[in-house]
């Protein structure tokens, strides 16, 4: 089976999708330092905070940080 480039664009349309995969594949099972384990985005940053004010970034630690490639370049190229 293959993927093409129709279905990545369908799939990742912009950074903003991207961004959620990376979240999702990397803390899926993420728990915050509270007990919760909902996090919801910060507008305007690649950044993910949970109620009590504890922030993660999905890209901290991967090639993606602080890169001025658009994620969507990355993954399609990856």
């Amino acid at each position: 089976m293959s993927y093409t480039i129709k279905e990545f664009q369908e799939n990742f349309a912009d950074d903003d999708a991207c961004l959620e995969y990376i979240f999702k594949a990397k803390f899926s099972d993420f728990v915050c330092k509270c007990g919760r384990s909902k996090f919801y985005r910060v507008k305007g940053r690649k950044a993910y905070v949970c109620s009590c004010g504890y922030q993660i970034s999905p890209l901290t630690g991967t090639i993606f940080y602080k890169s001025s490639t658009s994620l969507t370049n990355w993954l399609v190229f990856s």
